[in-house]
């Protein structure tokens, strides 16, 4: 009786072996995690009027908001909100008009940026570290205003000045 009791306690002792030794690996299959972590970045400006005359205006226009960036991005790095004049001269062209003369330089702000002025190539105006109220789908509001010299405004012709303005968004 001791030979089954000891054979008893052997085969056991294997097979709880057994079981503790491949019980990890068990375990760690049925482990898979996995996240998406989708990249979100876009920008939507919507107009706010319809203008306004600079002739309002004694000193240049300054800091006149003219729209609203909805801007959205969760790079970890922040984002870059570029902007560019869709003239061929850059700045408000005149209805009719088609060279400097007929033009008025004006600069862009977007959010807490520096005015920048605008020219035919694209220009970083808003270079925003993380923002975590930006960083989903819904994204967060800047304030889009337009800065104009009194240099600028003098001495042009009267009528109509108007641009397109190209705005994009990148991680940085």
């Amino acid at each position: 009786m001791s030979k089954l009791i000891r054979r008893a306690l052997i085969a056991s002792g294997l097979f709880v072996g057994a079981l503790a030794s491949f019980s990890p690996a068990v375990i760690a299959a049925d482990l898979g995690v996995s996240a998406d972590n989708t990249a979100v970045t876009s920008v939507t400006v919507n107009a706010t009027g319809n203008g306004f005359s600079i002739f309002d205006y004694t000193a240049g226009v300054s800091a006149t908001k003219i729209g609203q960036a909805e801007v959205s991005s969760n790079d970890v790095d922040g984002f870059i909100v570029s902007a560019k004049s869709a003239n061929t001269t850059p700045g408000l062209l005149r209805t009719g008009g088609s060279g400097a003369s007929d033009t008025i330089a004006y600069s862009l702000k977007i959010g807490s940026s520096s005015a920048v002025a605008m020219t035919g190539t694209v220009q970083p105006v808003l270079t925003q570290a993380f923002e975590s109220a930006c960083a989903d789908t819904s994204g967060c509001s800047k304030d889009v205003e337009i800065v104009i010299a009194q240099s600028a405004i003098e001495a042009k012709k009267s009528g109509t000045y108007e641009d397109t303005i190209e705005v994009t968004i990148a991680g940085q």
